[in-house]
């Protein structure tokens, strides 16, 4: 890892006869900033909730408990849009596409939620759709309103639950490291929620 050490504060405690160990000091207190820094991860969190000030740590169906979200903001957006987490998913890479039964209402705004840790676990490599967990409740530091218009061609809306399941797993399938790993009851579980709706 490269560290930025801030080599004009160095010159500066030089010029002025500080002493080696308080050079010292400050070169590992920077080290040190920029570690963890290097160590923080922005995640965006989709809710269809306007004005959160706080998102606490809950454990979802599959998963342990925590603050789930996206290192893509796209991905965010898609579940902010969705006013029904059932009858849906969110998959794929850069680009996403929310999959969704057309009986789930969409809707014309939604709210993603920015905030940034040092503890947190990325999705297993079987189901990335879960999502990142950070372990504790977060404080956003900006939130931002996304538009249904800007995210139409990002969402394919599906009137037959099997043809949606089916899709899923096209999609799972090409965007999971290993797909071909994925145990059937985490499938199963996949498509339960998407035919509860």
């Amino acid at each position: 890892m490269s560290l930025n050490i801030d080599s004009k504060r160095i010159y500066v405690l030089i010029q002025e006869n500080r002493s080696s160990r308080e050079i010292l000091d400050e070169v590992n207190m920077q080290k040190h900033v920029a570690e963890k820094q290097a160590e923080q991860k922005t995640f965006y969190h989709g809710s269809t909730t306007p004005g959160l000030t706080s998102l606490k740590a809950t454990q979802p169906n599959m998963g342990g408990a925590g603050v789930y979200g996206a290192d893509n903001i796209n991905w965010a957006a898609l579940y902010a849009l969705a006013k029904d987490r059932r009858g849906m998913a969110v998959v794929g890479g850069e680009n996403p596409k929310l999959l969704i039964h057309k009986d789930n209402e969409l809707l014309p705004e939604g709210h993603v939620y920015e905030y940034a840790s040092d503890k947190y676990s990325p999705p297993p490599e079987t189901d990335p759709n879960l999502g990142w967990a950070v372990s504790h409740d977060v404080t956003p530091t900006k939130t931002h309103t996304v538009k249904l218009k800007d995210h139409m061609h990002n969402i394919e809306q599906f009137a037959d639950k099997e043809l949606l399941r089916k899709r899923f797993v096209e999609l799972i399938g090409k965007h999971t490291k290993q797909a071909d790993l994925l145990p059937s009851v985490q499938l199963q579980e996949h498509q339960q929620r998407i035919r509860k709706k």
